[in-house]
């Protein structure tokens, strides 16, 4: 999320400081079975940070909260990288726009139809119905959407790359639409409500 990249991060000792720390906060299982043998201390590194602006303890957090988010509503569970969003804005009420693939998106953009407000919903892009291929698509679609001042959010079953997050996208719904997931019956014009801070997805319907 800053400006050091995967090199840099291994320089400071990379993942054998992060597996040591999880360990040291019990934030991590080490009952495991691995090419090593059991446990994971193999793969520590109990040396500190050899540069605290990549890598920090604990106590010493770069933030109180995580780069990511979990979603749950009556559409499933979902995850959001939310540690590089272009906008501050964390909560979205907004109209669906239906699409089966990135490129139906790509065409409607063309034609003029997105510029507006809208909660992008792409089902059938998981695992069981496509194998789940990157979404690579539609990142520069959404940057410009929020180029030109226009609140855009992406749901979908399916996966984008980790260097994406500059726009709110909720991927890897669970259940996906193929298996029954409420993601295969949102409408054009459906109302679904996104609360970020909340933890929240919301697909407003009519009882």
């Amino acid at each position: 999320n800053g400006s050091a990249d995967v090199n840099h991060f291994h320089d400071a000792w990379g993942t054998r400081f992060v597996i040591n720390e999880l360990l040291n906060q019990d934030l991590l299982h080490d009952d495991v079975q691995t090419v090593m043998g059991e446990g994971l201390q193999c793969f520590t590194c109990k040396k500190p940070s050899r540069d605290e602006r990549i890598l920090q303890t604990k106590e010493n957090a770069f933030d109180t909260q995580g780069g990511l988010v979990l979603l749950e509503g009556n559409l499933g569970r979902a995850v959001m990288k939310t540690s590089s969003l272009k906008t501050k804005k964390r909560h979205f009420t907004l109209h669906a726009k239906v699409f089966l693939s990135q490129e139906e998106l790509q065409t409607r953009f063309k034609r003029g139809e997105l510029n507006c407000d809208f909660v992008a919903v792409l089902p059938f892009q998981g695992p069981c119905a496509t194998g789940m291929p990157e979404l690579h698509s539609l990142s520069p679609v959404f940057g410009l959407l929020q180029d030109q001042g226009f609140d855009v959010v992406l749901i979908t079953d399916g996966r984008m790359s980790g260097a994406s997050g500059k726009f709110p996208a909720a991927i890897h719904t669970s259940p996906e639409a193929l298996q029954g997931g409420l993601l295969s019956l949102v409408q054009e014009n459906d109302v679904i409500e996104i609360n970020i801070e909340q933890g929240t997805m919301t697909l407003h319907v009519n009882k």
